[in-house]
């Protein structure tokens, strides 16, 4: 290829200008060299040196084929922005430039260069431009995995740091300048921001970086750059770019990477954006766009704005021709149009054409083309800057001006005069005269002349005062200059045999085409027929339309002083009187009332709807009455409700004394609002029959909470006093235990409740042997049963399948609080039976029916229907020693609900009750189910021996008496202890002991100084081989499932509720600790 400048130069002369730029370097480093068009996506004018190897191909041909020859393919997306820029910013400039910027590789890396550009013109004079590529930056793929890395650039180094990907990102270490950059000291970053990067970066920037790591880690890339705005602790707004690598740790990750201040690049690159967008806004708020004509291609190369405009592509060939084809002209304009590309390519420098074209939207339209020619140094002309100006107004106005001229030669019949204005020069000439009122016509030599002979023929003040703010010369320009094609003005005028008739005048404006002055044409016509007929339905309209348009059953005009009655209807967009009966108002009257209820109401409304009572009332200033009646419906035969409204029209203005009687059916409206009302009543009486009843049950929780701890209380002071007895002290203590158990099922009940009115109760369903579950049930109810000697037996049908998948400790609970209320209610002696039955089964699933069965006290009919609503108890089924909280039967019916059950009850007083419950299960997919003793999590902890070897546990623990408890039940396995009153004393004793010498922590969770979730996160942010690894587990009075997620997201690993079950503690402790 040959490549010149002013001069032919040989096609070696690229390695020539390689050896020249690579001169200006004084130091030897990898560098290659490309050279490109600067047409659209850059393509490829030649590649040489050694561009192949830095970029990663192997081959021209993988080059290509991954490019297709698009240089622009190998910049990075944000630093070809910058590029183009640059190039534009010295385009003029005969010298060679510098650049750095980053190209993509082959595999995707990113690498520094710094290239030096030079552009020629080839032999077709096309702009090619040469780079020569120089690697200012070897990026390594932290091989060695170090915490900083090296960024070189003109001798200076970037700021390296290690960061932790948590919510906070973390800087974990980092080098000075990183601080410096950042703007603070290392002990400042320290202690203000506590290492916490999200503090100093911009809220909007840290989103988006946060989304730009996540996708990152999904997409298993590890290579990271971005940028973003910082803020100084000065308050200074920095821009930084940023560039790491991902690393990923057990549970975590960590990003290695460095940053540099790019704060002046960003503000170049927002000047240059900001400048781009004033030059896009102030061509958008003109009627100009502009593009690009290739000589020699005949092609137009388009902008943007020129795109949105005309619809078609960014680069049209076979100009002018192929526009022709596409009927992108107007037929019209084809001549005009084919003249102004013969004349550019005949060598004129500037040409101009108006034709109409093609919209975007299809729609034609006038434009002004300009084309100014740019010559290369010979003279031939290389391209052509094309402008287009709309100027279809201009094209209207004319073509107005000319349909106004054809306008003036028809007289029409009811055209008084019509008269040509020259607004500005003021002249008039009458131009056309109804030859029949030739008399009308007014000679006068300018606009004010004519304006102020109209006004006298105008005999109303108010009416010349509206004519002349219309019609002046003043107010015409105005009108004019604003757009408008016209101006009207409608009045009354005498004529020219004195009589007062309706006219329209019309000023029509334009501009005079060759002189470009404001023209009017004015039109007077007589419009009195019309006006007279239309004022006349006017009248008739204005009377009654607002009535009527209220869509009422039924309007009347009553004339009081004719004793006549009409209806009124709308038909095609008029109103009609319609007769009633003989018209006489008096037998209409009597007809309405005798087909009204009977009563005081309609008494009333007989007496004020005679005249003398309306004339008091009107002339007292009320212009309406209404009322209210049950009338008779002749379809139904039924009385319905209709309201009446009696409206003064005119009463004595003009000697007449006429109303409006409109009537509406207020039927269903009356019935609604009284459903409305029955159904507050209702509601309220249900939301005091909820009061009643949570005020029952809040004393009977008094009585519930307040017996329990009297015992308590009472047994703890006995206890005291008999120190002497162990045998007391034990029966004290054991009753002790029994009424906090109590208080502990209290509670449970109503948190159960908390959590089901709330929907946060929910389904967890698992694989569990039903066989197994009934032993144990069996086991646990065997000793109420033993205390009250009743007969208790569980009796399953042999045909049930007992690997079984559902939720197993719902159903314990259901079951077990069905149990204890027959055991409760049975008399001493009685019996009591669970019976299970399979009712249907499928290959995949079963539901059972479990029966709970006694002959005890039973339930009374009247408290059948509320018996599963919460706080409700039948006060007068027992005595009050075995009241409870009334939420029991309560959270049964809705954990049956859950579990997509259901659940009846048949009773009878004195003969006992049947409670059934019905149950879908899934069948168990795993062919050997764990034994129950390994089921950790089913029933309630089954006892089992404890002994562990010598193991410290650190306990968090505020409460005195809460650390003896628990610090006596570690003792007891074998365990050592070590306390910590806080948070931040266990992150201080967890941080001074060596790796490993704590094997577990148990962490309260509401503690002063810093509470137990924050030192979870203090410990596992920590920098240490245990950090993440020591088992934390909570201890905690909160027992909401919410709380328990939250404190697994943050980092603990088990749960335990207060008060601490012993059996549980030591089960929870057995998983994590090694044997």
């Amino acid at each position: 290829m040959e490549i010149y400048r002013k001069d032919t130069i040989t096609s070696n002369d690229i390695q020539v200008i390689e050896s020249k730029l690579l001169g200006k370097i004084r130091q030897t480093i990898d560098g290659g060299v490309v050279a490109f068009y600067t047409k659209p996506g850059l393509p490829l004018c030649y590649l040489g040196g050694n561009m192949l190897a830095l970029l990663g191909y192997r081959s021209y041909e993988e080059f290509t084929e991954r490019t297709q020859k698009q240089i622009a393919d190998i910049f990075l997306p944000s630093d070809y922005r910058l590029f183009k820029a640059t190039l534009r910013n010295h385009s003029e400039e005969k010298d060679a430039f510098s650049l750095e910027h980053r190209l993509v590789k082959q595999d995707g890396n990113i690498i520094w260069v710094k290239s030096y550009i030079e552009s020629f013109f080839d032999k077709d004079g096309q702009i090619v431009v040469v780079l020569v590529c120089i690697l200012i930056q070897d990026k390594k793929v932290y091989e060695e995995q170090s915490v900083e890395l090296a960024l070189y650039k003109e001798g200076s180094k970037g700021g390296t740091f290690r960061a932790l990907l948590d919510q906070d990102f973390t800087i974990l270490s980092a080098n000075d300048l990183f601080y410096k950059i950042c703007g603070y000291t290392r002990q400042e970053f320290d202690i203000e921001l506590e290492n916490k990067a999200k503090k100093f970066i911009c809220p909007e920037d840290f989103a988006t970086i946060m989304r730009k790591i996540d996708k990152a880690i999904l997409c298993n890339k590890a290579e990271l750059t971005w940028e973003m705005r910082i803020i100084k602790r000065s308050g200074e707004i920095c821009w930084i770019f940023v560039s790491g690598h991902l690393l990923e740790g057990k549970g975590y990750f960590l990003l290695e990477g460095f940053a540099m201040d790019c704060t002046e690049r960003k503000q170049a690159e927002i000047a240059i954006r900001l400048s781009e967008e004033r030059y896009r806004i102030a061509l958008d708020r003109t009627n100009t766009y502009v593009w690009d004509y290739d000589f020699i291609q005949r092609c137009i190369i388009q902008t943007k704005r020129s795109m949105e405009i005309n619809g078609l592509p960014e680069v049209i060939e076979n100009v002018p021709q192929s526009l022709l084809e596409i009927d992108y002209v107007h037929p019209d304009s084809v001549e005009a149009f084919l003249d102004l590309y013969k004349r550019l390519h005949e060598g004129e420098s500037y040409v101009n054409a108006i034709y109409r074209t093609k919209d975007s939207n299809g729609e034609y339209w006038w434009e002004k083309v300009s084309y100014t020619v740019i010559f290369d140094e010979e003279g031939n002309p290389l391209r052509a800057i094309g402008v287009s100006e709309d100027v279809s107004i201009r094209e209207e106005s004319e073509n107005r001006y000319r349909r106004e001229l054809a306008y003036r030669d028809v007289i029409t019949p009811n055209l008084y005069v019509s008269y040509r204005v020259n607004l500005s020069k003021g002249s008039v000439k009458p131009y056309k005269i109804n030859i029949k009122k030739n008399n009308e016509i007014v000679f006068v030599h300018t606009y004010e002349q004519l304006i102020g002979a109209e006004i006298r023929r105008i005999p109303d003040r108010v009416e010349q005062e509206k004519c002349y703010a219309i019609l002046s010369h003043h107010e015409l320009i105005r009108a004019f200059k604003e757009g408008k094609e016209a101006v009207f003005a409608e009045y009354h005028r005498k004529d020219s045999q004195n009589y007062v008739v309706w006219v329209r005048v019309s000023a029509k404006l334009t501009t005079e085409p060759n002189t470009g002055d404001c023209i009017a044409f004015i039109y007077i016509h007589n419009i009195d027929e019309y006006k007279r007929a239309e004022l006349e339905q006017k009248n008739l309209i204005q009377r009654y339309e607002n009535e009527i348009r209220m869509s009422y059953d039924a309007v009347f005009e009553i004339d009081y002083k004719r004793e006549t009655v009409h209806s009124l209807a709308f038909e095609s967009g008029s109103i009609k009187k319609i007769q009633i009966g003989d018209g006489s108002f008096a037998v209409a009257k009597k007809t309405w009332f005798d087909h009204c209820r009977p009563g005081a109401a309609r008494d009333e409304c007989v007496r004020i709807s005679n005249e003398e009572t309306l004339t008091e009332i009107f002339k007292s200033g009320c212009h309406e009455i209404s009322y209210t009646l049950e009338r008779l419906d002749n379809k139904t035969n039924e009385y319905l409700w209709y309201t009446y409204w009696l409206r003064k029209v005119e009463w004595e203005e003009h000697g007449e004394k006429i109303a409006m009687l409109y009537m509406k059916n207020v039927d269903l409206e009356r019935r609604r609002q009284e459903e409305h009302n029955k159904v507050l009543n209702v509601a309220l009486e249900s939301a005091e029959r909820a009061n009643k009843a949570k005020s029952e049950f809040l004393s009977r929780m008094s009585h519930d909470i307040r017996t329990p701890m009297n015992a308590i209380m009472g047994m703890a002071s006995i206890a005291k006093e008999c120190l002497h007895s162990p045998e007391k002290v034990a029966e004290c203590l054991n009753k002790i235990d029994l009424s906090a158990k109590y208080l502990l099922s209290l509670l449970n009940d109503v948190l159960d409740v908390s959590k089901i009115e709330s929907g946060k109760m929910v389904i967890h369903k698992k694989e569990f042997s039903l066989k197994k579950f009934l032993d144990d049930l069996h086991n646990l109810c065997k000793d109420k049963a033993t205390e009250k000697n009743i007969d208790f037996k569980i009796d399953i049908a042999p045909e049930i399948n007992h690997k079984l998948e559902g939720d197993v400790l719902h159903l314990n609970q259901i079951l077990i609080n069905l149990l204890s209320n027959a055991f409760q209610y049975t008399n001493i002696g009685g019996k009591v039976e669970l019976e299970i039955r399979q009712l249907e089964r499928t290959t995949i699933s079963t539901i059972l029916q479990f029966t709970v069965r006694d002959d005890g006290i039973g339930i009374k009919p009247e408290f059948m229907e509320k018996i599963f609503l919460p706080f409700e108890q039948d006060t007068e089924r027992t005595d009050p020693k075995r009241m409870g909280t009334g939420l029991g039967l309560s959270i049964v019916h809705s954990l049956v609900n859950l579990m997509d059950g259901v659940i009846t009850v048949d009773s009878k007083v004195g003969l006992g009750s049947n409670f059934t419950v019905k149950i879908p299960f899934g069948l168990a997919k795993r062919r050997y189910l764990m034994s129950l003793e390994e089921e950790d999590d089913m029933l309630p902890i089954i006892k089992r021996k404890y002994f562990f070897n010598n193991e410290r546990i650190l306990l968090v623990e505020d409460n005195d008496i809460n650390q003896e408890i628990i610090e006596v039940f570690l003792e007891e396995v074998n365990l050592n202890t070590e306390i910590a009153v806080n948070g931040k004393e266990a992150v201080d004793k967890f941080a001074g002991s060596p790796i490993g010498y704590y094997s577990l922590i148990l962490m309260d969770i509401r503690m002063p100084i810093m509470d137990g979730r924050e030192a979870t996160k203090f410990i596992r942010k920590m920098d240490r081989a245990d950090a993440c690894l020591i088992p934390i587990v909570a201890l905690s009075a909160d027992a909401f499932s919410e709380d328990v997620r939250y404190s697994e997201r943050i980092g603990m690993n088990d749960y335990i509720v207060k008060p601490v079950n012993k059996d549980f503690l030591f089960s929870v402790l057995d998983k994590y600790l090694v044997k």
